[in-house]
């Protein structure tokens, strides 16, 4: 018998490992999702894509905290956000989770977490993020983009605005992606509520220099809760479309003490 066979090399075998100490790792157990109690921002936002879900929330995890204020929280998700877009493939890219949707372990914390995000809804708790407006991006139908952007590490404008906006609404902060045009060229950002006002951040140029076309590190300076009117200053344009159909923004930016901001 084969088992008779090699009985006394498995004995040896387990002898080395106790004398080691060496244990198999448990499998990582799904954390109760973050709920609007914990955050204190209100109601959440979630896509309808379970696996997208999943990814998000470890995002959060990692990025938020959520005794801190509502504009670290939103500055969490504007650096997270930038060191991750297309423009950022240099030496300052970093922060990239790997999600292994395919590990039978985290098949089913997905499965779990989709379990308490609908508790969630029918509670009235949370809300499907199309549901934040009538049409909060006309580009495409977000889920889409932000898979690709978290699993990728990379993608344009319009990835980087549905990933805020998907960031954002995780954590309770209502959001809107608006088209326009920056320059010469058609583009994608964002205008986020805070203090019952909208004012604009563009996660996408927060650290991608269009004039020498370099990245940098992530700074606050230009695109970060800014008003209609800086932003035009900058060169933006909002397309007529969406300008009509969405809240107007401040019409003086936001003055914030960044110093402590993530980078």
């Amino acid at each position: 018998m084969k088992l008779k066979k090699y009985w006394k090399k498995w004995i040896a075998i387990l002898l080395v490992v106790c004398c080691l100490g060496i244990s198999i790792p448990a499998a990582p157990v799904q954390a109760a999702a973050f709920s609007p109690a914990a955050l204190s921002t209100g109601k959440v936002y979630i896509t309808d894509d379970p696996e997208v879900n999943y990814m998000i929330e470890q995002v959060c995890r990692k990025i938020i905290k959520p005794k801190a204020s509502k504009i670290r929280n939103i500055a969490a998700v504007y650096a997270y956000t930038a060191k991750l877009s297309v423009h950022y493939q240099s030496k300052y890219q970093k922060g990239k989770i790997k999600f292994n949707l395919g590990n039978k372990t985290v098949k089913k914390n997905i499965a779990s977490l989709d379990k308490k995000n609908k508790a969630l809804i029918k509670s009235g708790k949370a809300a499907y993020i199309s549901k934040m407006s009538k049409n909060t991006c006309r580009c495409t139908g977000s889920s889409w983009d932000v898979r690709h952007f978290l699993l990728t590490g990379s993608g344009g404008c319009d990835e980087t605005a549905h990933v805020v906006h998907a960031l954002l609404g995780r954590i309770g902060v209502q959001s809107y992606c608006f088209w326009g045009r920056f320059g010469s060229g058609g583009h994608c950002w964002n205008a986020v509520k805070y203090g019952g006002k909208y004012y604009y951040l563009d996660a996408d140029s927060a650290n991608y220099n269009y004039v020498t076309n370099t990245d940098r590190k992530v700074h606050y300076d230009e695109v970060f809760m800014k008003s209609a009117s800086d932003l035009k200053k900058l060169g933006y344009r909002i397309d007529a479309k969406d300008a009509a159909k969405y809240p107007k923004c401040e019409k003086k930016s936001l003055k914030v003490n960044t110093k402590s901001f993530p980078v």
